[in-house]
């Protein structure tokens, strides 16, 4: 079974205006496999897809650090998602083992920008919540990794 994991951010390297760093996650997401054995991860980004559309996507660098985070992209991610309409309904189905959720608050950076991923958050822990996930399977990490 695999598990989700939402960020606000991307996989792949990119040219968004955002904390959101890549190389930091794909990390945190081996340690949580490595740590608590889901090995296989739906990702889904906060960011509107419009945004991810405009993103200037760019592919690891050919390096030997490049070469394992393209290793671990290609191992952990069965599926990169950027419909929250179709998460929604993987969680209802309970196609997930656990949701790994980065937190996300109200903030004037985003809020500026009118993107609504507090609230996609929000959603997203609710869905779970009516669909019977426990408060095992729902992770919610803050930057610090609290």
């Amino acid at each position: 079974m695999k598990s989700l994991y939402a960020y606000f951010g991307l996989i792949d390297l990119h040219d968004i205006d955002s904390p959101g760093h890549s190389l930091y996650q794909l990390g945190l997401i081996d340690s949580i496999s490595e740590t608590y054995g889901d090995k296989i991860f739906d990702f889904y980004s906060y960011y509107p897809d419009n945004v991810i559309k405009s993103a200037n996507m760019q592919n690891f660098p050919n390096t030997e650090l490049g070469q394992i985070f393209t290793k671990y992209k290609k191992t952990l991610f069965n599926s990169i998602k950027n419909d929250l309409d179709s998460v929604l309904f993987g969680i209802k189905d309970k196609l997930y083992n656990k949701l790994y959720l980065k937190a996300r608050f109200r903030n004037l950076s985003t809020l500026s920008k009118k993107w609504k991923d507090a609230q996609e958050f929000e959603r997203i822990i609710n869905t779970a919540i009516q669909s019977g996930y426990t408060k095992e399977s729902i992770i919610i990490l803050d930057t610090d990794l609290s």
